[in-house]
């Protein structure tokens, strides 16, 4: 199940979803990496939160965290890339 601003999608309306690939194998058994999931799911919260997602993630995870030394580079677009854009510091 997954939400989306006040909406639960499940079944057949998450095939709808640009990027969303259902995988048949039991939680946990395999890992794989899917860049078009991550960026479907920030385009969602970006849209639910009403600001960019490198802002929303300021605000809400990593100020919270103390997080200061990042760095979410932005596409020719101007829109950061959830999959590939952030740059964090060790701490």
């Amino acid at each position: 199940m997954l939400r989306r601003c006040g909406q639960t999608l499940t079944g057949a309306s998450l095939a709808l979803i640009p990027g969303y690939v259902c995988y048949c194998v039991e939680p946990g058994a395999v890992w794989t990496y899917n860049g078009g999931a991550v960026a479907t799911i920030a385009k969602l919260i970006a849209d639910c939160a009403g600001m960019p997602i490198d802002e929303y993630a300021m605000e809400v995870l990593f100020e919270p965290l103390g997080t200061t030394v990042y760095e979410w580079v932005h596409g020719l677009d101007d829109v950061p890339p959830a999959a590939s854009g952030l740059r964090l510091m060790p701490f």
